[in-house]
């Protein structure tokens, strides 16, 4: 090789060597800004009561603040995700840049390689005295080997492209439902009266007296039947209630929605709320694994179609189950009436004491299992006629009644057992906690008459009292 070509080849190796170098470095970089002047916008906006953001075709949701509450105002008006709308006004006031390019043709980038010719996204935020800022969104920044995300962005106004260090994108991408509050229902459940259900089981659950509007906090079925409710369970559904989340809100179209097409004109459920705000949810025909469901007949969603049968429960499963509803602490007496005999136990100062049949002394531990075995009779089911009307139990085999202490009064609590149903295995009962006919085990019925057959054996032995439990039944 001749010695001049391998003084070109050299400097060529040089050359390659020094390029390799310098473009690892940020020399040719944008410049980056100082730090006391990143800031885009350089005036934060006071009070934002105004945020639209508008996408590249040209669609624009408007938020709006009003009474400090974030409401969408178009393209429609609806309650929206509080979180994520102050999301977005928090990136706006603290948005930094990393560096920027001068304008196009010094040593810039062209609009159309940044996107920011057809910005992806438009951001304005408008102060409660008027001030705005407005920001324009590009692509993002291609680099390689970072995994931090980039975004080319220019306020509105300015000439130089910014560099930020976040997917802007990412935050604001979605269409208008994913900025809605999916919430369907918002309520105060002390401020209406009534729950009004129909669908594959219909009835009416009552929070107070509907004639004069009053509310007493204590719900009870008033309809088909009169019943009183267990608390855990009607709180347990009205947490439901609560919590409806829409899967997606449909829209109406041009032509509005056709409600007999999904169903709406004739709901598998209807549940009206009946108070000082009145609303009614209506859920139609079923797509798939979602059920189409309207609010006050506007408002048109899925919801998942799971919500058919747990915003439905039965009726008797709302119900109290337990016959007798006492501490067992606070009775004082005991009368269990056969036909031709009767059984009466009084609580003394000692314990308890039998008057009749005869007089005597009683086995505590007796009295307890008793009271035990009457405190955890619960209804299997409840018995109406075939007019759908209350029966009742008109000559019974056995009548047991409770003497219970309730502060300054006493409370009498009674019990008729009539005869057994058809299959024998259940016994038709009625307490005076409740107007219904109920069908009960005939062995729990069985273990309460074995109780009093004990406590009638001849004189056994007085025995110091028992300690006697004082927590209320548990109600299921």
């Amino acid at each position: 090789m001749k010695p001049r070509t391998l003084l070109i080849l050299l400097l060529l190796l040089v050359a390659c060597g020094l390029f390799v170098a310098i473009s690892r470095t940020d020399l040719f970089k944008p410049r980056p800004a100082s730090v006391e002047s990143r800031k885009i916008f350089a005036r934060p906006i006071i009070d934002p009561v105004k945020l639209t953001i508008s996408d590249g075709l040209g669609v624009e949701m408007v938020f709006s603040k009003s009474t400090g509450v974030w409401q969408m105002t178009s393209p429609m008006n609806s309650a929206v995700k509080t979180d994520r709308l102050e999301n977005i006004i928090r990136m706006m006031e603290g948005l930094e840049y990393s560096r920027y390019f001068s304008p196009e043709g010094e040593d810039g980038l062209a609009d159309s390689m940044t996107g920011l010719d057809k910005p992806i996204w438009t951001i304005e935020l408008t102060g409660q005295a008027g001030e705005k800022a407005k920001l324009l969104v590009g692509r993002q920044v291609p680099r390689l080997g970072s995994a931090k995300p980039e975004t080319f962005v220019r306020p509105a106004g300015a000439k130089r492209t910014f560099i930020v260090g976040l997917d802007i994108s990412a935050g604001l991408g979605g269409d208008m439902n994913d900025y809605r509050d999916m919430t369907v229902l918002k309520f105060d459940p002390d401020k209406f009266l009534m729950l009004k259900f129909t669908g594959r089981d219909s009835y009416t659950l009552a929070n107070g007296d509907a004639k004069t509007k009053t509310y007493d906090g204590r719900w009870r079925i008033v309809g088909p039947v009169q019943a009183d409710c267990d608390p855990a369970k009607i709180k347990a559904l009205i947490e439901r209630l609560r919590k409806i989340e829409a899967e997606r809100f449909l829209d109406a179209g041009p032509g509005g929605v056709d409600f007999v097409k999904l169903g709406l004109d004739k709901p598998q459920l209807m549940i009206e709320f009946i108070g000082q705000d009145e609303n009614t949810l209506k859920l139609g025909n079923n797509l798939g694994q979602s059920v189409v469901a309207a609010l006050n007949d506007e408002t048109v969603f899925t919801l998942p179609v799971e919500a058919l049968d747990e915003l439905q429960p039965a009726m008797d499963n709302l119900r109290i189950r337990t016959l007798l509803p006492f501490n067992q602490a606070d009775v004082e007496k005991i009368i269990i009436q056969h036909s031709q005999a009767k059984t009466v136990l009084v609580k003394i100062s000692t314990g308890w004491k039998r008057t009749l049949p005869s007089p005597g002394n009683v086995e505590q531990k007796e009295i307890l299992a008793l009271l035990q075995s009457l405190s955890t009779l619960r209804a299997e089911r409840w018995i109406t006629s075939s007019a759908g009307e209350p029966m009742d139990i008109i000559n019974p085999a056995v009548v047991i009644s409770l003497t219970v202490k309730n502060q300054d009064r006493d409370e009498l609590l009674t019990l008729r057992i009539g005869q057994a149903g058809e299959d024998e295995k259940v016994l038709y009962c009625r307490s005076s906690a409740s107007p219904t006919v109920t069908a009960v085990k005939a062995s729990d019925i069985d273990r309460v008459m074995k109780s009093e057959e004990m406590l009638l054996s001849e004189n056994p032995p007085a025995t110091q009292p028992a300690t006697q439990p004082t927590t209320q039944p548990e109600q299921k």
